[in-house]
């Protein structure tokens, strides 16, 4: 029997979802949940031109890192709080596949910087 999806994004009723899950998925979905709001907040930072991120995290309420721009405070934050939960989470994953998408998006941001660690940990999950 073929799995059925709302047809509009409006008609999907995340609680009854979840309901419908295993005891161990439920367990999961509200990191894979968080997962994939970091992974598109982090995606939309590095898609929008900069002076609209900054005028976004100023108007949040976000505080720039000591040295860094409020571009690049907002993307370190990003990028850290998601790679972090990606850790955690990993291991206690039944299928891990679930963070390939959010570990592609963060794979991006990680290229640039002075983590090995992490550029090793994005490579070695997405293989």
């Amino acid at each position: 029997m073929a799995p059925s999806f709302p047809l509009d994004v409006r008609d999907f009723k995340g609680d009854k979802w979840i309901r419908d899950k295993d005891l161990e998925q439920r367990a999961m979905a509200p990191a894979v949940a968080r997962t994939f709001k970091l992974a598109a907040g982090l995606y939309g930072i590095f898609s929008l031109l900069s002076p609209a991120v900054v005028s976004w995290a100023e108007s949040a309420g976000h505080a720039s890192l000591l040295g860094k721009s409020m571009g690049d405070s907002v993307r370190t934050w990003y990028r850290t709080e998601l790679l972090d939960l990606i850790r955690k989470s990993w291991p206690k994953a039944a299928n891990p596949v679930c963070f390939t998408w959010p570990l592609a998006v963060v794979e991006v941001t990680v290229a640039d910087t002075d983590q090995p660690q992490d550029r090793e940990f994005c490579r070695a999950g997405l293989v």
